[in-house]
């Protein structure tokens, strides 16, 4: 069967439609199942967002040791990451009104 006449027979959420009602049914979920979802979109997310927040988070811990070692005052560090996150914001808000 080709691709299109693959797709040709499917119903809702792309589902193959063999004949039974049993394909498209929802399933019943138990507290396990729900706690077994709940962790995989957990660690889902928490993998997609780890490497955005990865370099914000070393710079934060870098400039803290920095600061508690003396080697620089906190505040010669409060400009430079307020420079950083109002630089970050543009950035995130142009970019988020490109792909709408």
């Amino acid at each position: 069967m080709s691709a299109i006449g693959m797709t040709a027979h499917t119903g809702p959420a792309g589902a193959l439609i063999a004949g039974t009602p049993d394909v498209v049914s929802p399933m019943l979920w138990t507290p396990r199942y729900a706690l077994v979802i709940f962790v995989m979109w957990w660690l889902m997310m928490v993998a997609m967002r780890a490497p955005r927040a990865a370099p914000t988070i070393l710079l934060y811990g870098a400039l803290t040791v920095l600061v508690a070692k003396g080697y620089v005052q906190a505040s010669d560090i409060e400009p430079v990451i307020g420079a950083l996150l109002t630089i970050g914001s543009v950035i995130w808000s142009v970019s988020d009104k490109r792909w709408r």
